[in-house]
């Protein structure tokens, strides 16, 4: 499936994809889907996802998904919504990847967002006078999309802190 989806213009020109253990995992840099402070998937955005959500649904719409929200520790400062945490803000879009999923059909019992506010930056956002790395607070805006295939029927998938697919 990574290869299919690594074929598509609309997802390969805007992402990184990886392969880990029974994970194919979708890093999407947060200024590719998202305003600059917004929560909401832009125009060009939607139809990368869209793309995505209906190749992942060709091969199976049973897999579980996990959507990472990752925020700067600067963005929230100029949200352009009531969202004035990081924390809120990645969770947020998160949120919106995983309407995408579940708008398509997907069970919402195999749809997950979670997020990690700013607490795991790729880069430092500052440099070391204090002024900000735009390039680095972009890298450090991210969805990442997990699809999961189940180990075992009979068995939950624990991915840790506290988040079960069962």
């Amino acid at each position: 499936m990574s290869e299919e989806i690594a074929k598509h213009p609309e997802i390969k020109t805007k992402s990184k994809i990886t392969v880990h253990d029974s994970q194919i995992v979708i890093s999407f840099s947060g200024t590719v889907l998202f305003e600059e402070g917004g929560i909401s998937l832009n125009n060009q955005a939607g139809v990368a996802v869209d793309t995505l959500v209906d190749i992942i649904k060709t091969f199976d719409p049973g897999f579980n998904i996990l959507v990472e929200g990752h925020a700067d520790n600067i963005e929230a400062k100029n949200s352009t919504t009531s969202l004035k945490s990081s924390w809120s803000i990645a969770g947020a879009r998160a949120a919106a990847v995983v309407e995408k999923f579940e708008f398509f059909g997907f069970d919402p019992k195999k749809l997950k967002a979670i997020s990690w506010g700013d607490s795991k930056p790729l880069l430092p956002s500052m440099d070391k006078e204090g002024n900000p790395i735009q390039e680095n607070i972009n890298m450090n805006r991210r969805v990442i999309i997990k699809v999961i295939e189940r180990l075992s029927k009979n068995k939950d998938y624990k991915l840790g802190r506290g988040v079960y697919f069962d």
